[in-house]
């Protein structure tokens, strides 16, 4: 449990880092372009030495994660990685991007300290390796939904109004966690497979539903 916790610990300094990485290389590339996504701002992303560098510890904290999930259950690993929205905090404080205010701290302190004494309490064990197939249906199609009512919300989808910038951000980061929330559960899917060689890992359908939701998730 103790190397998993430390696992999931780096995998949360390099998905922060990654976090922020991102969002400085987007604030360049949205310079000069017009409010809203379009197909262009690829290219400019790809150009920002900052977003790669982003892209890169995105990298490294999947594989952190991928490790940790390969010694602790999903119960373990997640609640830590959430002490990723401290270190986000701290990069914003030293690199001056955005104050962060007092309560903010307090909340997100809060949170993670909430979630490690229920770690401590709960004391969750690995649980079984894998899931039957209506299970994950059961799942996929849940966060599916979930995620469309959240873009719905952001995008005031059969509304009459504007959305303001906060409520649409609230939404798609609903939208962004529920997708990594499966993402997790499908990496642990993917670490069982990696012990029984590449041919039953590519022939099975977690790499592929992987790769998906993590771009879905990426995007968003």
């Amino acid at each position: 449990m103790i190397r998993a916790v430390l696992l999931a610990l780096s995998a949360s300094l390099f998905t922060a880092t990654s976090s922020v990485c991102q969002r400085l290389g987007a604030q360049e590339a949205e310079k000069g372009s017009g409010s809203g996504f379009d197909a262009e701002i690829l290219v400019r992303l790809i150009r920002q030495p900052i977003w790669l560098l982003g892209i890169l510890s995105m990298i490294v904290g999947f594989v952190l994660q991928v490790t940790a999930l390969r010694y602790g259950g999903l119960a373990i690993v997640q609640p830590v990685l959430a002490f990723e929205l401290i270190l986000v905090f701290a990069y914003m404080s030293i690199l001056g991007t955005r104050r962060v205010a007092r309560r903010d701290w307090f909340a997100a302190a809060s949170m993670t300290a909430g979630l490690g004494l229920f770690i401590y309490s709960a004391s969750p064990t690995n649980g079984r390796d894998g899931a039957t197939a209506s299970s994950w249906w059961f799942a996929g199609v849940g966060v599916g939904a979930a995620v469309v009512v959240a873009i719905a919300v952001a995008y005031d989808w059969g509304g009459h109004r504007r959305t303001s910038q906060t409520r649409r951000a609230a939404a798609l980061g609903v939208a962004t966690g529920a997708t990594w929330g499966f993402v997790a559960a499908v990496i642990r899917e993917f670490g069982t497979r990696l012990d029984h060689g590449l041919g039953a890992l590519f022939t099975n359908w977690s790499p592929y539903v992987l790769i998906a939701t993590g771009v879905i998730a990426m995007v968003l």
